[in-house]
């Protein structure tokens, strides 16, 4: 950089159009520009500008207090994380693992109710990643990889699992408290409808939202669930409960990381949380 100009990092593009607003409408000059070295938007201002120019950013800062989401989508740079392909293949190894091998991990963490009321109860999280045939596993990794991959955008990878995951799994409770005793059940589409919910969520609290514009999203959303989650051969309790709770759990999720303090953070405690969660309820399955 030149002698005599300064340099005013921004958070994102964003902010960065927003203060070179500022600047203009106080005749100070400036130049928006992305820095080749980190890949981050700037102002860059006159030597002679530049206290003026950080008085009025503060000015406009403290009159407009953030409120833009941090969003995975900033870290990213993407409509779409690539990161759900580890959820499926998570699901596609403990599908072959089950078929091809002998192992019967079907058994030991299918859902069923006698066997949960008699104290098993992690087959409730077990049953999340079990599937009946290969047309059930495809349909929900296909739908899961699309409803998933956006959502992480909006909550991160650990927090959009983690409350995807917990989705299924009460989904998975209330179905059980509902049938009989020689119920069964099992299947990812109560965490793929979680995401559903979580996306619905995510659109009503986005900073270019407005009131027709949610219920626009509220309405996509319904349908897509009537779409994909109502298969009268399905278990439409626990698709429609996982829907649900993903719209409401989304809500405080996506509230919370709006703080760019607590982005970071709370993904890797989630992604932590999901991983023992995982772990310890199969252990016990197959112990």
């Amino acid at each position: 950089m030149q002698e005599g100009f300064r340099i005013i990092e921004a958070n994102n593009k964003h902010q960065a159009f927003d203060w070179g607003l500022v600047l203009a409408s106080q005749n100070i000059d400036a130049i928006i520009d992305r820095l080749p070295d980190t890949g981050k938007y700037a102002i860059i201002v006159s030597e002679f500008d530049y206290p003026r120019a950080i008085k009025q950013i503060e000015l406009y800062q403290k009159e407009n207090p953030a409120t833009h989401p941090v969003y995975q989508i900033e870290i990213a740079k993407s409509l779409f994380d690539g990161r759900c392909l580890i959820w499926a293949l998570v699901l596609i190894l403990i599908y072959v693992i089950n078929s091809e091998f002998g192992i019967d991990l079907r058994g030991a963490g299918i859902m069923h109710k006698n066997a949960v009321l008699l104290g098993e109860w992690w087959r409730v999280f077990s049953a999340v990643s079990l599937h009946s045939d290969l047309s059930h596993l495809i349909n929900n990794i296909t739908t899961g990889i699309i409803l998933l991959g956006i959502a992480m955008v909006y909550y991160g990878a650990g927090v959009c699992i983690l409350l995807s995951y917990f989705a299924g799994v009460f989904g998975n409770l209330v179905g059980l408290s509902l049938r009989a005793n020689d119920y069964y059940g099992l299947g990812s589409s109560g965490m793929v409808m979680g995401a559903l919910g979580l996306l619905i969520a995510a659109g009503w609290f986005t900073e270019e939202s407005k009131k027709p514009l949610n219920i626009k999203r509220i309405t996509i959303g319904v349908f897509l669930f009537i779409w994909i989650g109502t298969n009268p051969n399905s278990d439409v309790v626990a698709h429609l409960v996982g829907f649900i709770f993903g719209i409401i759990i989304g809500i405080p999720a996506i509230k919370i990381l709006r703080k760019p303090v607590l982005f970071s953070v709370t993904n890797t405690i989630s992604f932590l949380i999901v991983v023992i969660l995982f772990t310890y309820t199969w252990w016990r399955a197959l112990r």
